[in-house]
């Protein structure tokens, strides 16, 4: 019992813990925890900061709405309290336990609850504004509770990127966390970026959907009573962020070649929509499979992986990308998404210095070798196909055409 009360600052004298509350103590130690969405709103607010930093905003301001409540760890009276509270009202405790001498104590609880809040908004520049800022992932009810006395005030209304570092360093170390941290911050960094504001990252759909654990954190409770040596935030693993620029421009490099990677894939397994189309029912049907989350890996990324794998591009591109989709269930959605990037698979020209060799139907051969007719050709006129270059295959022939002589594709029914 001497050693429980030493996990409170000043616990009353005459509390003590009933036999339902050890029982939940042990009970705890088998539960699952699932902090992986306040986790991931971490890292997300950390990348925002430092793209904002490296355009010259040092500090972001926050607004937030549906704030947890905090509660203050005083004694056994008030755990007990709060483990039925998050027990039978199903909430999801937010447990902050830092070394009481931390200068940082106040900060980091206004900046925890700001980033646990049921709305959260990350006021970034427009100019500066990433594809993921502003979509953080639901918590549902959340409750924050902490057994440092200096945690007191309201919530944080701004960031910086060294706060959020620290914060995810000091919440992040005793739950064993900050590997998933540095996971998540590489992640986001790939889908920082996208073609436009309405054209999501890799997919270039109207919307991204990314795979997270429900919320849940009922063990995190038993924190205040681990060692004093497992609370100080350190990592065996911890590491240091390269440099931001380099940071982003990794990341958007990656983005780009899973982009590819992709279109490559539904075009060379697929063909042109029109041909789609005509294929009939279980044509569609397997391509809508395609496009399909399964057993948290999407086929598509497992494919352009491969197809990247190919052309001299190594490493996986993390759990949360390759569990991803782009949202579309209808067939209509997947045959308008192939038309709109119908070309898009032939544009390997910005990628050519990530690659060992360029895909066969890169338009980019074209330019690097053009072909030439062996005779002038007229407008509106059909020509048999004849022997071309040594070396040169149909494909790079085709898709050279397609581009730069302005070949139409047309499926034409064997019926």
């Amino acid at each position: 019992m001497a050693a429980l009360r030493a996990a409170y600052t000043n616990p009353p004298v005459n509390e003590a813990f009933t036999p339902e509350a050890r029982l939940s103590f042990r009970s705890m130690l088998r539960a699952e925890s699932h902090s992986h969405r306040l986790v991931w709103r971490l890292a997300t607010l950390y990348v925002a900061t430092r793209w904002a930093k490296l355009h010259g905003v040092p500090r972001l301001n926050l607004e937030a709405e549906e704030v947890p409540i905090s509660y203050l760890l005083s004694g056994p009276a008030a755990h007990t309290t709060a483990m039925q509270a998050c027990r039978h009202g199903g909430l999801a405790p937010v447990v902050y336990v830092c070394q009481a001498e931390r200068g940082q104590v106040a900060s980091d609880w206004a900046l925890l609850r700001t980033v646990a809040a049921g709305e959260l908004a990350i006021r970034i520049p427009t100019a500066y504004l990433g594809w993921l800022s502003t979509c953080p992932p639901p918590l549902g009810g959340v409750a924050c509770y902490t057994t440092v006395t200096q945690a007191v005030g309201d919530s944080a209304r701004s960031a910086t990127e060294e706060s959020v570092e620290g914060l995810a360093r000091r919440w992040c170390g005793p739950i064993n966390c900050w590997g998933l941290f540095c996971d998540y911050v590489s992640t986001i960094e790939v889908l920082w970026f996208a073609e436009t504001r309405a054209a999501s990252p890799v997919y270039g759909t109207p919307k991204l959907v990314l795979q997270l654990p429900v919320f849940a954190t009922w063990p995190h409770l038993a924190l205040p009573f681990y060692s004093g040596t497992e609370l100080d935030g350190a990592d065996p693993g911890a590491r240091e962020f390269a440099p931001a620029a380099e940071c982003f421009v990794r990341g958007a490099t990656r983005q780009l070649l899973l982009a590819l990677g992709v279109r490559q894939f539904v075009h060379l397994a697929v063909g042109p929509a029109a041909y789609l189309l005509a294929e009939g029912k279980k044509a569609l049907t397997d391509v809508g499979a395609m496009f399909a989350q399964r057993g948290g890996t999407s086929p598509i990324l497992a494919h352009a992986v491969q197809v990247l794998m190919k052309l001299g591009v190594d490493g996986h591109p993390g759990r949360v990308i390759m569990g991803s989709a782009g949202g579309m269930s209808a067939i209509r959605q997947i045959v308008w998404w192939m038309q709109l990037h119908r070309t898009a698979y032939h544009q390997w020209e910005e990628a050519g210095i990530f690659l060992d060799k360029l895909p066969a139907n890169a338009t980019i051969h074209g330019v690097l070798r053009p072909l030439r007719t062996l005779e002038l050709l007229q407008p509106l006129e059909w020509y048999s196909v004849g022997v071309v270059e040594t070396g040169r295959s149909a494909k790079e022939v085709f898709s050279t055409l397609c581009v730069y002589g302005g070949v139409e594709l047309r499926h034409r029914s064997q019926d």
